[in-house]
């Protein structure tokens, strides 16, 4: 596997990898009569948040350009690159992407080089009541935000845009990764319920004997105050 934008195409197949072989000697361990106690430690010594930590922040970031590629119908790679030059401009995703489907409901495809061209109109109007009616108009009732990204000018744009580092910006490829990652995870859980069922029923005899023997004791115990009260 070639390097992945984050290096995190690597990171996610070793941790899918390890959280197998995590759940086989987990299963190795139940076979041979390990207890409740023997499978905590097989876990806690595995590192389980390995999974969730060193791969959560790829698969979110893949989330959000494919949610926005949705909407706007551009690549990943261009999607990737608005995202970062907006948030470079303290433009968050969330505002982002609800300016992204104002502007589709007029036909408009939010891309850098859209965004360029609505910034060169937004720059000829007059400061104020103009340019406000302008990004209201264009992406709704919040877009007053996008005001800050509009406000650069093509030029601060480009210099955004050619300032973004290459491990931010996603391929196709590295979709598909993280679409095969969910699979994976999806897989991994559906493990993780069986390996569960599959530990209730090696620990629930040990409690369900001793609440038998104890219920035993009681009665035991009531029979002989009987006799002693009569």
């Amino acid at each position: 596997v070639s390097q992945s934008r984050y290096g995190q195409v690597e990171l996610t197949i070793e941790a899918i990898d390890k959280a197998s072989n995590v759940l086989e000697n987990i299963f190795d361990a139940l076979k041979n009569g390990a207890t409740a106690l023997d499978v905590l430690s097989i876990a806690a010594q595995a590192g389980s948040d390995f999974v969730r930590e060193s791969v959560q922040a790829f698969a979110d970031y893949a989330e959000q350009v494919q949610d926005f590629s949705r909407i706007t119908g551009a690549s990943a790679e261009e999607t990737s690159r608005l995202i970062q030059v907006a948030d470079d401009a303290r433009i968050s995703f969330d505002t982002l992407k609800v300016a992204a489907r104002m502007a589709a409901k007029d036909g408009i495809a939010l891309t850098i080089d859209e965004v360029k061209n609505l910034s060169d109109e937004y720059l000829k109007l007059a400061p104020g009541a103009e340019r406000s009616a302008f990004l209201i108009e264009k992406f709704g009732r919040n877009g007053l935000e996008m005001g800050k990204l509009l406000s650069l000018g093509s030029a601060g744009i480009d210099k955004l845009n050619a300032g973004i580092s290459d491990n931010l910006i996603l391929t196709e490829q590295d979709i598909a990764a993280q679409k095969e990652y969910l699979k994976s995870l999806d897989n991994l859980n559906d493990s993780y319920e069986g390996l569960k069922v599959q530990i209730g029923g090696e620990v629930v005899p040990v409690p369900n004997e001793l609440l038998i023997a104890t219920q035993k004791n009681i009665e035991e115990t009531d029979g002989l105050v009987e006799e002693g009260v009569s």
